[in-house]
């Protein structure tokens, strides 16, 4: 995990996200039901990235560049604006991008939070004590 940590302390990816509504979800509004798609392809771009000064800390960010194969007007630069300049207000800047593309998500709740990298933090020395495994019955399928 450390040596992860070295090597990839900023990544840019490309993503293609899908998110669809299930029926169930659905019916619970119905005006809701008539104002939102029933799915939706998001094509974005994902920030990983440590804050320089914070310890292990991370942030990320996906900012939208197209929604159902239309482009995101001003997206094609956000992130490169958002990292650009001094660090002090480096982690508002990246938030307001996950802020943004947030927006673009289907669905009643509002989130901004999807981070790939959380699952690893088990495996990071300064985290591993506060977590413990066991391992439990096999299952048979």
């Amino acid at each position: 995990m450390q040596q992860f940590e070295r090597d990839f302390s900023s990544i840019v990816t490309d993503e293609t996200y899908d998110q669809e509504v299930q029926d169930d979800q659905r019916a619970a509004v119905d005006t809701w039901r008539f104002q939102h798609p029933r799915g939706r392809r998001i094509r974005s771009e994902m920030l990983f990235m440590r804050v320089p000064g914070q310890g292990l800390a991370w942030i990320s960010a996906r900012n939208v560049l197209e929604v159902d194969g239309q482009p995101i007007a001003d997206s094609h630069d956000r992130l490169e604006r958002a990292i650009a300049g001094d660090e002090a207000g480096l982690a508002e800047r990246v938030l307001s991008v996950a802020n943004e593309g947030a927006r673009f998500n289907i669905g009643r709740i509002q989130r901004n939070f999807n981070d790939p990298i959380l699952p690893l933090l088990v495996l990071d020395p300064v985290y591993q004590p506060r977590f413990t495994f066991r391992l439990g019955k096999p299952e048979n399928r």
